[in-house]
């Protein structure tokens, strides 16, 4: 039980994370720590080619003084000094219950922290994500994305846009990310353009079949490909950026009918390739953002030459 003040009260989520944090095992895991006791705070968007980077002041009128001690020179809260005190706690903690875990920061920019089993075999590792809940508006550079208007409905966009959005520890020290997990999450669960889609008694889908068929079809390429590099910096947030992108594009229930699996399947691995080719893959949230904007031509060209010749064989990479 973390018992720090500026950690309570906090909820722990699954989450399959975007945060250039790569699921390559069957034994690991990301869980969302997610800090709910956060005051108004003041987000500022700075000047980044690579994603949404943010400072975050707190507002002066919050008087949080288990926030101050995270706050650096210029006041801004400090991503770095909070995982770092974060770490410090579950370290603690994994001492006085003398368990055999390693703690780690898993990689430099990255907002997770790395709890690593050693006593089991294969370890089981678990990314601890941190991530604030902001209970405000969402940011200007949110204003044109999540484009679901002729998918989920405007009144569903709505909706979302009331609710609450996160905060994960950016590329330096000081700096923050946007994240919507709990939006993906409500996408991917209600995804039918009929609210009865994939209800018990409803007509059912292959959205979601598609969906985990390309992550795995990247996650078993990768696998292929690991000692080479070229495909270390995909992950599966790009494949469900695409997916989005492909249900807004495709709308209707009977584009994704349970029996056209196959040429379903098929569709979104050709928009995949698309997007790998022209090298735009906007992100959902913050349309502004080009998720391959900064990745280099060779790994883009790469990894869609080897799911086309997976496709031109029937995808042996599927055969045990």
């Amino acid at each position: 039980m973390i018992t720090h003040d500026a950690f309570s009260p906090f909820a722990i989520v699954c989450t399959s994370w975007e945060e250039e944090i790569q699921i390559l095992k069957d034994n690991e895991f990301n869980i969302m720590l997610k800090i709910s006791s956060l005051p108004r705070v003041q987000c500022n968007e700075l000047e980044c080619s690579e994603r949404d980077v943010y400072s975050v002041k707190l507002k002066r009128e919050s008087n949080s003084r288990d926030l101050n001690i995270f706050l650096s020179e210029n006041e801004n809260l400090s991503s770095s000094k909070m995982l770092s005190e974060l770490k410090e706690v579950m370290e603690k903690i994994i001492a006085k219950q003398k368990m055999h875990v390693a703690v780690e920061m898993k990689i430099s920019g990255s907002p997770a922290i790395t709890l690593q089993s050693k006593e089991h075999d294969p370890q089981i590792t678990v990314n601890v994500i941190l991530a604030l809940e902001v209970k405000q508006s969402w940011p200007l550079a949110t204003k044109d994305g999540l484009c679901i208007k002729h998918w989920l409905g405007n009144k569903v966009r709505g909706s979302f846009r009331f609710k609450s959005f996160y905060l994960v520890p950016g590329p330096t020290k000081e700096t923050w990310c946007l994240s919507f997990p709990h939006i993906e999450k409500e996408m991917l669960n209600n995804h039918g353009k009929l609210k009865t889609c994939c209800e018990l008694n409803g007509p059912k889908c292959c959205r979601k079949a598609c969906l985990r068929l390309l992550q795995y079809l990247l996650q078993k390429l990768q696998h292929k490909n690991e000692r080479n590099q070229k495909l270390v910096k995909f992950s599966s947030y790009h494949v469900k950026t695409a997916y989005f992108h492909a249900c807004v594009s495709r709308p209707d229930d009977t584009n994704w009918k349970l029996e056209d699996l196959d040429n379903c399947f098929e569709i979104l691995v050709n928009d995949f390739v698309n997007h790998l080719q022209i090298k735009e893959l906007l992100h959902f949230f913050i349309p502004s953002m080009n998720l391959f904007g900064l990745f280099d031509q060779s790994s883009l060209t790469f990894l869609s030459d080897e799911i086309e010749y997976q496709r031109n064989n029937g995808f042996p990479i599927f055969i045990p």
